[in-house]
């Protein structure tokens, strides 16, 4: 079939449908019309993982060799590609992506712990809200970290959306493990430091030092 015959349909449905005065009868055919397209979007959406209850390390990592080693990281990425509500971190820093292994049990008990602490002492005093990991925090497009424990002052609740942290934390809390690479920690600090966190405590476990 032609383009011009094709046109000519087109005009004709057109001139056909603005003909229309029943009115349910043209809700009808813009209902068909948004399912259409609907299936059409959902046909096309590429699937980067199978749906389950849980995602293992080696799960994650598959997802991430789907794409060039050389990709620029995004926070809609993490969105878009990747199952919701993960048991593991999955962080951008400068644009790299960085998929942490579980916590170790000293880890969690020192997470543990001291968010108890904290939150207590921040909730008697009304100082704000406490939040531990998993919660993503977007500090610009190409950087999204999560935090082992986060603080925001009271006067700043407004960077807080239903599903992550919109902004830079007022203090930031960081359990340290051997998979943290030093070249790492020293990125996150600039980062911190260069979008306004005020205060940065890295914890190191095995070395009992803050």
């Amino acid at each position: 079939m032609s383009n011009i015959t094709i046109k000519a349909l087109q005009n004709d449905l057109i001139q056909w449908i603005g003909a229309i005065d029943d009115a349910a009868v043209l809700k009808n055919l813009l209902h068909l019309k948004k399912k259409y397209n609907d299936d059409n979007k959902k046909k096309n959406k590429k699937k980067y993982f199978e749906e389950k209850s849980y995602y293992s390390l080696a799960d994650l990592k598959k997802i991430v060799k789907k794409f060039p080693k050389d990709k620029k990281w995004k926070f809609q990425d993490i969105i878009k590609y990747f199952p919701k509500n993960l048991q593991h971190k999955v962080e951008i820093l400068n644009n790299k992506i960085i998929i942490m292994a579980s916590p170790s049990t000293i880890h969690q008990e020192i997470s543990n712990d001291l968010s108890f602490l904290m939150t207590s002492f921040v909730k008697k005093n009304k100082l704000g809200k406490i939040y531990n990991a998993p919660m993503d925090t977007k500090f610009d497009d190409d950087n999204l970290e999560q935090p082992d424990i986060l603080f925001i002052v009271i006067t700043r609740l407004d960077i807080i959306t239903k599903n992550f942290i919109d902004g830079a934390p007022d203090l930031i809390v960081e359990i340290m493990s051997p998979a943290n690479k030093k070249k790492e920690r020293d990125e996150k600090h600039d980062l911190y430091e260069k979008k306004g966190v005020k205060e940065y405590w890295t914890i190191f476990p095995k070395k009992r030092e803050i």
